[in-house]
């Protein structure tokens, strides 16, 4: 039944992508750069399937499309000379507003972990219902939706407050702000279980510290072999020493509610106790032979579903019901229900058919030859914003090791893939030396 809150809803996401497309076409931004092609077309080979394929949930389909090109607004809006402000500046304004929700979400939820809240909603919610809240199943929650994407959204956070961290040098007061921010977010992670959310911050960290070492080597024009060997030797050491304090942080964490737990209640039982702590090993993974839960088996579904439609694919909100009319009822998806395919690069092939897979790995080797020349150049390396290409640029591989076991970056609408847009948007737009004169004073 649909009521009148979705008829509103899906209004306004209507009129806003009319509106956006109307800016787009009539001010030719599409024609003026190339970086702008790559979501139309993906844009396009979404409507494409929802055609072809106009008896699965069609209107929802087009809603998704409509949210899908809003959300790629983050990455056209920072085009040159944008509303006649600095496209950092906006930029900048975007990432501290996220940064500041984000971390008092993750506040509440280190709250929750500490005082052992734990809740799982009951089928009174309707489509909430099953939803974990808190600390449940030796994994923090918390306040999210989903464990997983806030661990996701926490390692942006962490790589954003380190780089404002040593932007802002001389600042005290800025400087311990975002010293909390990466503190209360890397604990989150930590809590959060994420195995993917934990690699793909590996990856940005290596990434990180592979080229700020590399750019001091090359600048103090050091031997050939030690611009090359030396970062990677640097920065394995610091991906193992990573993982050090992810080991340390999970066991010194597994007693703060307990310590918690005694301070208010210094006369209970566990007074004396130093045995206790809070279990923060996954039975899911440490108890369990099953170690993909289960995406092995929707990967291998969503790939047999997709050979019926190779070109363009099965839509992404009709992709289960054309499931079932094709196989059934007794395939795994279709049983369980489940429409994340817990794949980004899968999600594509399976909603869009080869042609978004196409547009997708065209628009990915685009952005990375691109930001790849800028980094390996020496003369970019005294440019005023290479450290914040290196960060932003870590921050879009979270977005694309993440796509690995989750639905990122593409059909996927949640404010971490805004912020993936928005960063690309940002890294693209400095790499052009001539948009880029002088450097931004940062604002907290």
């Amino acid at each position: 039944q649909v009521g009148i809150g979705s008829i509103l809803y899906s209004g306004f996401i209507l009129v806003g992508a009319i509106l956006l497309l109307v800016n787009f076409v009539i001010g030719r931004a599409g024609l003026k750069e190339r970086a702008y092609i790559f979501p139309v077309l993906f844009l396009l080979a979404g409507l494409l399937s929802s055609i072809v394929h106009y008896q699965y949930d069609f209107f929802s389909n087009i809603k998704l499309l409509c949210c899908m090109a809003i959300q790629f607004s983050c990455f056209y809006m920072l085009k040159p000379k944008w509303s006649g402000k600095d496209p950092r500046e906006i930029a900048n304004i975007l990432l501290q507003l996220f940064f500041v929700l984000w971390t008092i979400a993750v506040i509440v939820s280190l709250g929750e972990f500490i005082v052992g809240y734990s809740c799982q909603l009951d089928d009174s919610y309707g489509a909430l219902s099953g939803r974990r809240l808190g600390f449940i199943d030796q994994r923090l929650f918390g306040v999210f939706g989903d464990v997983n994407y806030a661990a996701i959204g926490s390692n942006i956070v962490l790589i954003g407050s380190i780089f404002f961290f040593l932007r802002n040098r001389g600042k005290k007061s800025r400087q311990c702000y975002y010293c909390l921010c990466a503190l209360f977010n890397w604990t989150y992670i930590v809590l959060s279980g994420s195995r993917t959310a934990f690699l793909a911050l590996l990856v940005s960290a290596f990434i990180i510290s592979f080229f700020l070492i590399w750019k001091q080597i090359v600048l103090k024009r050091k031997q050939k072999a030690l611009q090359f060997f030396a970062p990677i030797l640097l920065s394995v050491v610091l991906v193992g020493l990573i993982y050090g304090a992810y080991v340390a942080t999970e066991k010194v964490s597994s007693y703060v509610p307990v310590a918690y737990e005694r301070l208010v209640e210094s006369d209970s039982g566990a007074k004396g106790d130093n045995d206790r702590k809070v279990n923060l090993k996954r039975s899911d993974v440490y108890n369990s032979d099953n170690i993909s839960n289960n995406r092995f088996e929707i990967w291998k579904d969503c790939i047999s579903v997709w050979k019926t439609t190779p070109i363009v694919g099965a839509t992404p909100r009709g992709f289960l019901h054309y499931a079932q009319d094709k196989f059934g009822p007794n395939l795994y998806i279709v049983q369980v229900d489940y429409e994340s395919v817990h794949n980004g690069y899968i999600s594509v092939l399976a909603f869009s058919g080869i042609i978004g897979a196409i547009v997708s790995l065209a628009w990915i080797a685009f952005l990375f030859t691109t930001v790849l020349r800028y980094l390996l150049k020496k003369e970019n390396m005294t440019d005023c914003n290479y450290n914040q290409v290196v960060f932003a640029f870590s921050g879009i591989l979270i977005g694309l090791v993440s796509s690995m076991t989750l639905t990122t970056m593409f059909y996927s609408i949640l404010a971490t893939d805004a912020v993936f847009w928005l960063l690309c948007g940002l890294t693209l737009y400095l790499t052009k030396k001539e948009n880029n004169p002088e450097p931004l004073q940062m604002k907290v």
